[in-house]
């Protein structure tokens, strides 16, 4: 048998190893048990653990694993143990550790040992524990802490682990990630329903501090091989067949396995053996599958193909269906999307903008797509007031305890002032960005995908916009808008028609919308926070929400919307304080006045009586109930639980007979309690699940189940069995069924949604998302492809026309933080926050050139247009040139003159030049420096009087460079004099992020930390330089901050904060071609410095800095040089000097004061 740590690779282990589901705890053949152990449901957690009790730690043990002489194998960093103790007991845990010389440590910790620091014995190395309470603790461990001091030779892997009494243990996991109480991942948290600061954490020997801690959003557990580690096999998933990448050749069809470290994108189906004979059985699953893609050379990191539905090649525009007019009566409607902006002076007149509402827009036969966009025009500062004096505003005004819903008004639009621009000095076309898809989903939440009764569309949220997507492969999206904060809750009539959506934060608001037009019909505002559920009666007359008062307590509000049929207003019908701590809320399907809801041990029926509501609880408590145990595990009927989730049998009508009344609720613990509707009481607990069971649906004939344990069940009502299993990469969260109970949509919490076919077998992946910011984009200028980076450590290549995902590499624990594709071949350049360059052969998914150039985070990657040529540049203040005929071999470094200085860059489109900034470090401002890309010889300095550029970019026909300030500044320079044609002070609110320029040349586009999109008119006649706003368009859909924008052909891409990748379509592009090199060569040349003032100048002499050296930036030779708006001067080789002297002792002073 082989040594397990060789089986082991360390690409497997990312980002962490559940020890316990390694050796297959429950079963207890792979662990040795000694003593008195038992396994019991804890009733706090409700969770399935391990208690060893005993007067003698050495007598009543777990070890894992069961031979001394097998090794676990485990190289990651830290040690996290789940575990309670006892503050009047002893407990022992010994950990058997080997260094890089093979040699074995023996680690005890243990509450036994009085020293309050670590001392070496002859037994091994003694660490104190320093306290023990009676609350839930993850132990930390620091591996490679532990041995400082006490070996020569560092951490290489953990050998074993035994458990001695006493002490009360759920899990234990490895992982080089360092984890908090707030950032652990699914599967180590402790509890799903309690707060983390009802448990503690507990760093040994001490916290680390030369490890930055995981973000709040971790890196999603994925779906590997697991090898057995007695026998040594392996479990296999087959992986579906895989769409190559335009350029690649396809896989052959034949079985595939999943291999250690390539996660498999889609889920693995198990039939049960012994499922009754149905009509619901599907027919088994096709034989024939493609291989995954091969993982990367490079450990840690992983390629994966993601399989794409058959699709053509080249997408038209989406067709959209005719929608029936709506029986409601819409709010004063103003589209989100577009804002229309004026000059300067009329901006400066209007107060702030008011809370405007949203719709989705849907448009009608034979209309142009170019008109189908969201248009929201500034109103004067009359019609701003008006609004204010008659609207509510969510976000502005403080939460009150009346609802709100605003009249219809026959206005319409509002007029333009009558001092607005000429319609043909704006961007043109008008709207010139029309979004077509949104690539994300809001996992980490339960219950945000619903499937709409009598609907073909399933919706979804993504941060602050809820998407409508067609179930097809093509997946037409429509839009709701008008939410500032993430929507947490959805729910619909019986009929499909009525929506009702909650979002997070203070501004907990409820809006209505008519799903089928996508108007907003009301707005309702009854709590002050922490919105928890709601729903909307089957008959549409009533909406029941949950969420916090001001203070602090559960409150439940009933509203009447049954006038909103008729033009009416909703009303307040019920207020009622609870403290129940609610996490579910339903209107009963049995009774039209009764609500049922879910919580901590509770699960309650309310009647609605005097304009109270009154509740009873459902009597959960023993006598004669029935317990089921279907998964293996202590059932959770034992214990407390936390209801997750509730369901109703669904029977042919609106009311069942009272006798067939029965109620379903979901558990923390993986159990579905089913209960008497009538008697209010318990008949039985079906133990399901191994872990919490997040969503519960109910369907003629049978129920489908979603948990955190990755599985999703198809069983029937009797529960006997499962019929049908799906295994997912990561937690189900959410869960649809179609109305004709045939497919079902399964969300994940890695951001995945699909379709199951229940009697195929068949899942049709249609949507792949990060779970994590999304930091940078790049548009591949040869194939119909982009590619994200985002801090969750994944590279991911996406189809423009599909929109769906063909390659994803992975880096586990690392942040991508810049991205660009080579202008020839299919290779992809990457530059992550540890101040890596990697570059990525797409077809191949392996790895082409790795370098470590910089100290700090690469902050952009940028090729010359002839392919010769890689810039990258860092926050450490320097500049990397790499020589891409000898594989990407740096050839110079350049420094910017300060180290901690973030260096943005731009290539001009005809690959004349270079442009980069450059900081004088005695006045504190910055410089826009330009150079012959071909020599990297200098040709032109201009002296700017801002501190920080935070992005630039030249326009499409070379001849000009916009510039982002970190003053919210946008300038705009000529490049024959270097003269400031325009300047615009304020363009965004807020800090702007980047900036892409329209590849034909009409409008420059920005993205800010406010979330908007806004298109700056380009004018090609300029007298004098331009100091009011532009015409321009500004585009809201972003959740939060936007980070990145790339233009491809006739469409734009932009990516932000919120997980969010949004595809918008350029209204008529003009994308010019690589033959239009004599339109270029038509305009008027930039005059090149005299050949004696360059003679002998350039960055000549420049040391290049290898992986992890030092080197310093080389000469400068002759540097135009001028100040804002003024003429360029010409600076000699000997001033250059002088001005670089000046610049390296000034970087000497401030590395001596850092040291």
């Amino acid at each position: 048998m082989a040594p397990l740590n060789a089986i082991l690779a360390p690409a497997w282990q990312h980002p962490y190893v559940n020890i316990f589901k390694l050796v297959d705890a429950e079963s207890g053949k792979e662990v040795e048990q000694y003593g008195d152990v038992a396994s019991a449901m804890d009733r706090i957690i409700g969770k399935k653990v391990f208690k060893i009790r005993g007067v003698i730690p050495a007598a009543n043990y777990i070890r894992v694993p069961r031979f001394k002489s097998q090794s676990l194998g485990l190289t990651g960093r830290f040690l996290y143990i789940q575990v309670k103790l006892s503050p009047v007991k002893v407990f022992a845990i010994h950990l058997e550790v080997t260094t890089a010389d093979l040699c074995v440590h023996r680690v005890s910790i243990s509450t036994m040992y009085r020293d309050q620091h670590s001392k070496r014995k002859s037994g091994g190395i003694q660490i104190p524990y320093p306290h023990a309470s009676h609350r839930w603790c993850i132990m930390a461990v620091d591996l490679a802490g532990v041995l400082t001091g006490f070996s020569s030779s560092p951490f290489q892997s953990l050998r074993s682990v035994q458990l001695c009494a006493w002490l009360t243990v759920r899990s234990m996991f490895t992982s080089d990630t360092k984890f908090s109480l707030q950032s652990l991942p699914g599967d180590m948290a402790l509890s799903h329903a309690l707060d983390s600061s009802l448990f503690e954490q507990v760093w040994l020997p001490a916290e680390p501090m030369d490890v930055p801690e995981a973000g709040v959003t971790p890196v999603t557990k994925r779906v590997m091989g697991r090898v057995n580690p007695v026998t040594g096999s392996a479990h296999t998933t087959p992986s579906p067949p895989e769409t190559p990448a335009q350029g690649g050749a396809a896989p052959p069809h034949t079985p595939s396995v999943a291999s250690p470290g390539i996660a498999t994108p889609l889920p693995v189906f198990r039939e049960s053996t012994n499922a009754p004979d149905l009509s619901l059985q599907a027919r088994s699953m096709a034989q024939d599958v493609a291989a995954a893609a091969a993982a990367a050379s490079v450990p840690g990191i992983q390629a994966l193909g993601v399989p794409q539905p058959t699709t053509p090649q080249q997408q038209q525009y989406l067709p959209v269906p005719s929608v029936p007019p709506s029986p409601y009566t819409p709010l004063p409607q103003q589209h989100p999307l577009v804002l229309q902006q004026w000059p300067q002076q009329h901006l400066q007149q209007s107060p702030p903008l008011p809370q405007h509402q949203a719709v989705a827009h849907v448009p009608s036969p034979g209309q142009p797509r170019q008109q189908s966009a969201f248009l929201l025009q500034h109103a004067t500062h009359q019609q701003v007031t008006h609004q204010l004096s008659k609207s509510a505003s969510p976000q502005g005004s403080p939460p009150t305890a009346k609802s709100t819903s605003m009249a219809p008004s026959a206005a319409g639009l509002s007029p333009r002032p009558a001092t607005a621009p000429p319609r043909s000095s704006l961007p043109e076309p008008d709207p010139v960005l029309t979004l077509e898809r949104i690539n994300a989903f809001q996992g980490e939440l339960t219950r945000t995908l619903k499937w709409p009764p009598h609907s073909e569309e399933m919706v979804f949220t993504a941060g602050a916009v809820i998407i409508a997507m067609h179930a097809s492969a093509e997946g037409a999206q429509r839009f709701f808008l008008g939410h500032t904060a993430h929507v947490v809750a959805l729910a619909f009539d019986g009929e499909g028609q009525l929506m009702a959506s909650a979002q997070e934060g203070k501004s907990a608001v409820v809006r209505l919308w008519d799903f089928r037009t996508g108007l907003c019909v009301a707005v309702l505002n009854g709590h002050a926070s922490g919105m928890v559920g709601v729903d909307i009666s089957q008959d549409g007359r009533a909406l029941i929400g949950v969420g916090l008062d001001a203070q602090a307590k559960q409150l439940m509000v009933l509203w009447d919307i049954s006038q909103l049929r008729f033009g009416g207003k909703p009303e307040v019908v019920a207020r009622h304080t609870t403290e129940y701590n609610i996490k579910a809320v339903r209107f009963s399907e049995y009774e039209e006045d009764q609500i049922v809801t879910c919580g901590r041990d509770s699960v309650r029926v309310y009647r609605l009586k005097a304009q109270q509501l009154r509740g009873v609880s459902v009597r959960l408590g023993p006598p004669d109930r029935k317990t089921t145990a279907s998964a293996g595990g202590i059932s959770a009927a034992l214990g407390p639980n936390i209801f997750t989730d509730i369901a109703f049998e669904h029977t042919a009508g609106r009311y069942a007979p009272e006798e067939q009344r029965f109620l379903y609720a979901a558990s923390a613990s993986g159990a579905v309690f089913e209960i008497d509707y009538n008697s209010r009481t318990l008949l039985c607990v079906y133990q399901l699940h191994s872990a919490a069971i997040n969503t519960l649906v109910m369907h003629s004939g049978f129920c489908v189940t979603a948990s955190d344990d990755r599985q999703l069940r198809v069983w029937p009502t009797g529960f006997n069995d499962y019929l049908l299993e799906a295994e997912h990469e990561s937690g189900v969260t959410s869960v649809g069924v179609s109305p004709d109970g045939l497919s079902v949509a399964v969300g994940t919490e890695s951001g995945a949604i699909g379709t199951l076919d229940i009697p195929t077998h068949r899942y049709t992946p249609l949507l792949r998302s990060h779970v994590a910011a999304v930091n940078a984009v790049a548009a591949d200028p040869n194939r119909p492809q982009y590619c994200t980076a985002s801090s969750d450590g994944t590279l991911r290549v996406w189809d423009v026309n599909t929109h769906q995902q063909l390659v994803e590499f992975d880096a586990p624990g690392e942040v991508v933080t810049a991205v660009a594709y080579h202008p020839f071949h299919h290779e992809l350049a990457a530059g992550f926050q540890n101040g890596r360059v990697r570059v990525f052969d797409v077809t191949t998914t392996t790895l082409v050139q790795e370098h470590l150039q910089h100290r700090a985070a690469v902050t952009q990657i940028a090729f010359s247009p002839d392919g010769t040529r890689m810039y990258s540049g860092g926050a450490d203040g320097g500049l990397c040139v790499y020589d891409v005929a000898q594989v990407y071999l740096p050839t110079k470094f350049l420094p910017s003159g300060a180290r901690d200085m973030k260096v943005t860059l731009a290539v001009s489109p005809d690959g004349l030049y270079l442009a980069t900034v450059a900081r004088d470090p005695y006045r504190r401002l910055t410089s826009l420096l330009l150079f012959h890309n071909s020599t990297l010889e200098p040709y032109m300095r201009i002296e700017t009087d801002t501190p920080v550029f935070k992005s630039i970019a030249f326009s499409a026909n070379s001849r000009e460079l916009w510039a982002v300030a970190e003053t919210n500044r946008l300038d705009r320079y000529e490049l024959l004099e270097g003269q400031l044609l325009q300047q615009v002070s304020v363009a965004h609110r807020l800090e702007i992020n980047t900036l892409a320029v329209d590849p034909g040349n009409r409008f420059v586009v920005t993205g800010g930390t406010d979330g908007l999109i806004k298109a700056w008119s380009v004018e090609t006649q300029h007298s004098s330089m331009q100091t009011t706003v532009p015409p321009h368009q500004a585009f809201t859909g972003h959740s939060s901050a936007v980070f990145g924008m790339a233009f491809h052909r006739d469409h734009l891409i932009s990516v932000g904060d919120a997980e969010n990748v949004y595809i918008w379509r350029v209204g008529n592009p003009r994308i010019p071609s690589r033959t239009d090199a004599a339109s270029t060569a038509a305009l008027p040349p930039l005059s090149p410095l005299p050949a004696s003032t360059n003679a002998g100048a350039g960055w000549e002499g420049g040391a290049v800095r290898g992986s992890g050296g030092k080197g310093d930036g080389g000469g400068v030779g002759a540097i135009g040089v001028g100040k804002v708006g003024s003429p360029v001067k010409q600076w000699g080789p000997a001033e250059t000097a002088t001005l670089l002297q000046q610049n390296a002792l000034a970087q000497q002073q401030q590395q001596q004061q850092q040291q």
